[in-house]
């Protein structure tokens, strides 16, 4: 009898170690998965520019942007976000003539380098977009390279010397947006 009480608290001593040590590594898969979640970045409440919101933006992260219109110069380089309005293109508006200090107002108003079909464009009004001089690939309004993004759901119009979307080098999905009013010089316009 006395050897079987030994081995009894001998094995809860060994469980009980056990016992702690998955709670602890619980603990921290629990810690470590909720910290890897993407967020939505809410623009103007938590950052006052959409270009804000995109710089701080991760991969997976969702940047939300409330109705209002917003300046351009938007770049959205290697890491696949979604960029959406969150009361659609009638009263969301990304507007290329507002001007932005130190800045080149020749760029697009969106460019989205190095992605994949996780970047989404969707639900905005992106207007009033310029290229001039064959700056930026020769977009106006959104500009993309070596991408495969989602563009969907935008009314892109008034662009300047330049195209609404100019595609290169990828294979972007651009579904149901609106052109209007675009106009451009150049012998190849695109979208």
């Amino acid at each position: 009898m006395t050897l079987f009480l030994t081995r009894s608290k001998n094995f809860l001593a060994h469980n009980s170690f056990f016992l702690s040590f998955f709670k602890l590594s619980l603990i921290v898969w629990l810690l470590s998965a909720s910290s890897s979640y993407a967020a939505i970045l809410n623009v103007p409440a938590d950052h006052a520019t959409i270009r804000d919101a995109v710089n701080a933006a991760v991969a997976g992260d969702t940047v939300l942007v409330a109705p209002g219109t917003y300046s351009a110069n938007i770049e959205i380089n290697s890491k696949d976000i979604i960029l959406e309005s969150s009361h659609g293109p009638n009263v969301t508006i990304i507007d290329g003539s507002i001007p932005i200090p130190f800045t080149d107002l020749r760029k697009p108003i969106i460019r989205i380098d190095n992605t994949t079909s996780s970047t989404i464009v969707r639900g905005f009004t992106i207007q009033n977009g310029m290229s001039l001089d064959g700056a930026s690939l020769g977009a106006g309004a959104i500009s993309t390279l070596s991408s495969s993004p989602i563009i969907e759901n935008n009314i892109i119009k008034d662009t300047q010397d330049g195209n609404g979307i100019d595609v290169r080098f990828g294979s972007p999905t651009i579904r149901n947006n609106t052109f209007e009013d675009n106009a451009s010089s150049s012998s190849n316009p695109y979208v």
